[in-house]
């Protein structure tokens, strides 16, 4: 078997350190350093990445915390025209209704006091407003005009 003769370790020992120390070579000089200078830039982008990203996460903590604030007092700003608005609103229908139900009194009592007019002149005109009420309905039936001194009379007999 040619791998067990010793003739050939020498010039495959030569060989092997040969092709190693180029390797290492190469891999130490060209390899490393640019794989050292991609992992040290990598390494410096991740952390700056994240303390950009730690720092935006304080200022947007920050702003939600003042946007927060802000809606809250403006919550309670709005809250107060709201209730300010309610009371002028209530007073202003206070003050209607009690307008209205003035009104409403003062019209009643020129109604009621309307009736009671028109019922003493009725009292006092009953014969007269009786006498014309008969004529109207026996002109309307008859279409013929009605005898006045007739009606006056049967109304004072059955008064």
């Amino acid at each position: 078997m040619p791998q067990f003769e010793f003739s050939t370790y020498y010039s495959q020992i030569f060989w092997l350190v040969v092709v190693f120390s180029f390797l290492y070579f190469v891999i130490s000089k060209f390899v490393s350093p640019a794989a050292e200078r991609i992992f040290t830039n990598r390494n410096n982008v991740l952390e700056t990445d994240i303390n950009e990203a730690s720092e935006m996460t304080s200022v947007a903590e920050e702003l939600e915390a003042q946007y927060n604030a802000e809606l809250a007092y403006i919550k309670d700003i709005t809250d107060n025209i709201k209730k300010e608005a309610k009371i002028s609103l209530d007073k202003s229908l206070a003050l209607k209704l009690l307008n209205l139900e003035k009104e409403l009194n003062v019209k009643a009592k020129k109604h009621s006091d309307d009736i009671i007019e028109a019922t003493e002149i009725f009292l006092h005109k009953e014969t007269e407003a009786s006498v014309n009420l008969a004529s109207f309905i026996i002109e309307k039936i008859t279409h013929r005009k009605a005898n006045e001194e007739l009606l006056i009379s049967c109304y004072n007999k059955v008064r």
